[in-house]
């Protein structure tokens, strides 16, 4: 049960993060969302500035490509 809770916490988080992206964007008159495709490789090269191990760590594993996909679907929703 622990795992599925931990896992709707950052469900959670990532949907509010990406409704948060959305709406300051639409509050402005002229925002504009500019999503890019991020491969392994990039995510490989913003490791390699940083020297400490736990925080290289937690950017490997970070959620990016969930976290883009779910401002993807809130902008959908807003349009």
């Amino acid at each position: 049960m622990k795992k599925l809770r931990e896992g709707e916490k950052k469900r959670d988080y990532r949907m509010r993060t990406a409704n948060m992206i959305v709406r300051d964007t639409l509050r402005m008159m002229r925002g504009v969302i500019v999503i890019e495709r991020i491969t392994g490789e990039d995510i490989r090269i913003m490791i390699a500035r940083y020297r400490n191990k736990q925080l290289r760590y937690r950017i490997y594993r970070s959620a990016l490509k969930g976290e883009l996909s779910a401002v993807i679907d809130t902008e959908y929703q807003y349009l």
